[in-house]
């Protein structure tokens, strides 16, 4: 009875596999449109992954005119001035517009953890008193990365931070240009109770350590005060290359302090931070340091 019953079943039939799609190989298309796919894709994706995919991709991530093309789309105020100091490309060299792309110096802040979000990182720093502190503001700040300070102690506090402009994007011939200014703003208060003294030591320097420029606010008893300097027309720096670049400040007292590094072109930055009414912490900034101590 069982081998009846199964016999009148209907046979299962099993369902036929789908055929495996055909992977979609960019390869396969014109070098114009390649360009025009990429440069879709994030700077950061271009530079660690695309680049290795074949030695074609590499080649188009080497070289110019996929750069260029992002630049115009999404930073075409900056076209100009990038291409008029770029130096003649070079097989078997990236181009340099490639980290200024990944990087995007212009404009932001090129200070690490300017108001102590971190703590004391990326600061070097020397203790007097008690010590450098990081606070929470006792009232909000707008526009500020963070809502928190570096405080000093009762005995002079130092923090200094240096940085690298090419390895934040920027190449020789631009920074040779005289188009870029580097633009250092510092603030700082006294607490209610208790002045403070302040100074602030701004350095440009070569690979050398040769200072190019520099820029002193010397110590004074302040209430509360707001400091900005602005290297302007620099012209060629001194060669082999333009790295450190230093900025030192030492304050006395209970001193709160934020600071910021802006780089940009001549005025144009200074101009849309004033239309835009942007906060100081906002501005391009270049290499900042601090200290304090209480009176």
């Amino acid at each position: 009875m069982g081998a009846s019953a199964s016999r009148g079943r209907p046979a299962r039939v099993p369902a036929p596999e789908p055929e495996p799609e055909e992977a979609l190989d960019l390869s396969q298309l014109p070098p114009e449109l390649l360009l025009v796919v990429l440069s879709h894709v994030p700077p950061r994706t271009l530079l660690g992954c695309c680049r290795r995919v074949c030695r074609g991709w590499r080649a188009l991530v080497d070289g110019q005119a996929l750069w260029l093309l992002i630049l115009a789309r999404d930073h075409g105020a900056l076209l100009p001035l990038a291409r008029s100091c770029l130096p003649p490309a070079r097989d078997g060299r990236p181009c340099l517009l490639g980290r200024f792309c990944e990087r995007r110096p212009i404009g932001r802040n090129l200070i690490r953890n300017p108001c102590g979000q971190e703590g004391l990182r990326k600061w070097m720093v020397q203790h007097g008193g008690d010590g450098w502190v990081v606070e929470v503001n006792r009232s909000t700040v707008p526009g500020a990365p963070s809502q928190t300070c570096f405080v000093s102690s009762f005995s002079w506090c130092r923090k200094k931070q240096v940085l690298d402009l090419e390895e934040e994007g920027l190449w020789p011939e631009l920074l040779d240009s005289g188009k870029i200014e580097i633009c250092v703003s510092d603030w700082w208060g006294a607490r209610h109770d208790s002045g403070c003294m302040y100074r602030l030591l701004v350095q440009l320097l070569d690979a050398n350590q040769t200072v190019l420029d520099k820029f002193s606010a010397m110590p004074v008893p302040i209430q509360q005060w707001n400091n900005n300097v602005c290297f302007q027309n620099l012209g060629p720096l001194a060669r082999p290359s333009h790295e450190p670049r230093t900025c030192t400040s030492w304050h006395p007292g209970y001193s709160r302090i934020r600071s910021r590094v802006l780089l940009g072109p001549p005025l144009q930055v200074l101009e849309t931070a004033r239309r835009k009414k942007v906060p100081p912490s906002h501005l391009p900034t270049a290499v900042v340091g601090q200290g304090g101590r209480h009176r």
